[in-house]
C-alpha cells in the first residue's frame, strides 16, 4: 500500500510509532506553562485602573546605532494629524543629521499615515528603509493594537 507516494516501510514505521504512543507517555511529556503577557501599556489619564488602551501606534526611528520612538496610545483610534504629530514629535527627538539621513524614510511614513484606506490602517504597519543605507537604516509606524489613522 502506498500513502502520499511513501514507500510500504515507511508507512509501517509510522503505523509503528503511532501504535507504541500512550496516553501515558503523553501525559508524562512536560507542559509549558502559558507566561503572562508584560503590561507595557503607558498609563493613560482618565482610564480606569486595570484598562488597557484599545488603540496604540509605535513611531521608531532606527538602524545605524539609533533606536528612538514615539508611542501613542488611546481608547480612541489614533487619528492621521496624531499619527503626523507623532512623526514630527520623534524628528525632533532625533537631532538634524540622523533626520537627514532618513529624509526620504520619514516623507514615505507621511505618505503612508495620510493616504490609507478611509476605514483606517491596521496591525502590523509598515517599514520604510532608506535606500542603499547600510545597517537598516529605516523609519517604522508600527501599529500595534487597533484600527487607526482613518480618513
Amino acid at each position: 500500500m502506498t500513502i502520499l507516494g511513501l514507500a510500504p516501510q515507511a508507512v509501517e514505521s509510522i503505523k509503528d510509532l503511532v501504535d507504541s504512543c500512550t496516553w501515558e507517555k503523553i501525559d508524562s511529556l512536560p507542559v509549558r506553562e502559558p507566561q503572562p503577557e508584560p503590561d507595557n501599556d503607558p498609563i493613560i489619564p482618565g482610564l480606569p485602573d486595570g484598562e488597557r488602551p484599545t488603540h496604540t501606534v509605535r513611531l521608531q526611528a532606527q538602524g545605524g546605532g539609533l533606536q528612538k520612538s514615539v508611542t501613542l496610545t488611546g481608547i480612541n483610534p489614533i487619528t492621521v494629524a496624531q499619527g503626523l504629530a507623532g512623526l514630527e514629535a520623534l524628528k525632533s527627538k532625533i537631532g538634524k543629521d540622523e533626520y537627514n539621513l532618513r529624509a526620504t524614510a520619514f516623507a514615505r511614513a507621511e505618505r503612508y499615515i495620510r493616504s490609507g484606506p478611509p476605514i483606517g490602517l491596521w496591525p502590523p504597519g509598515d517599514s520604510f528603509e532608506v535606500y542603499k543605507a547600510k545597517s537598516g537604516i529605516r523609519v517604522d509606524v508600527e501599529i500595534v493594537r487597533g484600527v487607526n489613522f482613518k480618513q
